[in-house]
């Protein structure tokens, strides 16, 4: 198994066990191969709590003068255009991911017209993108947690809760 097989495995498992929200977990890794900071999404905290901005503001607290441009980051999910941009911003030099865009499109209808590749090709010194690692396992991931999720929804609309509401004009305060 590949260094990079290695340290994605990890992160999965780091994910599945510490993640309480959603399957994105992220990890910075060092030009030595060992990881440094993790970060899971947390959307139901804030909007912008993705796993990749939580890695890169986690290392940035621990670590505050490293170089990192000698840093990769890997993400079980392939980052949306604003992690995209912070990674650009903060020098990263290469992300590695798991499961594509295409695959959670699939999955929950997500389209974006603007993707990660959009990003970096816009950017002077672009990280390298890799193809995606362990792509089968992240996919399980994000299966398993839209069927929890799911049934979760299910539940609360058999039992009337759950429902929005449109506000019509005419009602608005």
């Amino acid at each position: 198994m590949n260094n990079k097989k290695l340290i994605m495995n990890k992160l999965i498992a780091y994910t599945k066990l510490h993640s309480e929200q959603v399957p994105y977990g992220a990890c910075i890794v060092d030009e030595d191969g060992e990881i440094i900071a993790y970060g899971l999404g947390q959307p139901k905290s804030s909007p912008t709590f993705h796993a990749e901005i939580m890695a890169i503001n986690n290392c940035a607290s621990q670590y505050p003068n490293i170089d990192w441009s000698k840093l990769t980051i890997y993400t079980t999910g392939e980052p949306c255009i604003m992690c995209s941009s912070a990674i650009c911003w903060s020098g990263i030099r290469e992300i590695v991911y798991g499961t594509p865009v295409s695959f959670m499109t699939k999955l929950w209808g997500i389209e974006a017209s603007t993707t990660c590749p959009d990003i970096i090709k816009l950017v002077p010194n672009p990280p390298q993108l890799s193809e995606p690692i362990c792509e089968d396992q992240c996919n399980e991931m994000f299966t398993e947690y839209d069927s929890k999720y799911r049934k979760v929804l299910d539940d609360r609309l058999k039992e009337g809760r759950g429902q929005s509401k449109i506000i019509r004009e005419e009602e608005r305060v």
